[in-house]
This record gives C-alpha cells, sequence and structure tokens, in this order.
C-alpha cells in the first residue's frame, strides 16, 4: 500500500525510514513523501521530493526488500510531473553503490555529472536526472506529461 506523508507524524516517520543506514534524511521545508507499507504496516519504502526549485525536485528513495512496483513507479512519476507540474526530477547516488546506481537508471534517470571525492575521498558523487518529457512511466500509461 501506498501512503502520501501528509501529517508531520508520516513526515517524521518516513525522514527516520530514510536515516536508519545512516543516509542523510530529507530535512527541508518542503520535503513530500509516498511511504510504502507491506500487509502489517511496516514501512518497506520510502519515495522522498525535497529540494523544490523553480520546476525541479530531488528524489530520495530507501527501501528494503522487493518493493518497487510499476504501481509504485507510476505514482512516483505523476505526483512531480502532473500534480506539480514539474518539468525534472534530480538524485545523488554514491559511485561505490552499484544497488542504487542501477535502480535509478532502471527506472530511467539518466546520469549527468559525477563530482570527483563528492561523497568521501575515492568515491565520487553521481547525479541523475529524469525529464517529464522523456518519463516511460507517464508514457507507458497514457498520463498527462
Amino acid at each position: 500500500m501506498i501512503i502520501v506523508a501528509r501529517t508531520e507524524q508520516e513526515k517524521h516517520a518516513a525522514r527516520v525510514f530514510m536515516g536508519r543506514k545512516g543516509k542523510m534524511p530529507a530535512v527541508s521545508s518542503d520535503f513530500k513523501a509516498f511511504i510504502c507499507v507491506d500487509k502489517i504496516g511496516n514501512i518497506i519504502a520510502v519515495i522522498a521530493y525535497d529540494d523544490f526549485i523553480g520546476r525541479t525536485c530531488r528524489l530520495q528513495v530507501e527501501g528494503n526488500g522487493n518493493w518497487v512496483s510499476r504501481d509504485l513507479m507510476v505514482a512516483s512519476a505523476y505526483y512531480p510531473f502532473v500534480e506539480l507540474d514539474l518539468v525534472a526530477m534530480f538524485a545523488n547516488a554514491s559511485a561505490d553503490s552499484a544497488q542504487s546506481m542501477e535502480l535509478l537508471e532502471r527506472v530511467g534517470f539518466e546520469e549527468i555529472y559525477r563530482i570527483p571525492d563528492g561523497i568521501r575521498p575515492g568515491v565520487d558523487m553521481v547525479g541523475y536526472r529524469m525529464d517529464r518529457a522523456n518519463c516511460r512511466w507517464l508514457k507507458e500509461n497514457r498520463l498527462a506529461a
């Protein structure tokens, strides 16, 4: 089940889940999130949006196990691109996290830059972008793009 984090309690739960592995949780005042829960109500994934600048935002993703679904991908694209009328989403990954980079690329993000030592000495930060015009989740589902 997908829950839109609307209350401060839901947003706090999303931030805590995202910070559980030492990852910097989203803390900007414009933070928005989808929380994915399993059948008994445990959080299994968070799709978070923040750093809204102009018609763009930053996407952060954290999950446990097998949580990626077509419905979730459609919802996570529909919200920023259709409901908010944004033109692009950005995401960052650590170059030593092949799993994060593979996920971003598999769902349609394209690498646009690398910052040498951007994560820590010897580990680059990899920047990604997904444009509304090229978002397959909107095209495949014939949603407004």
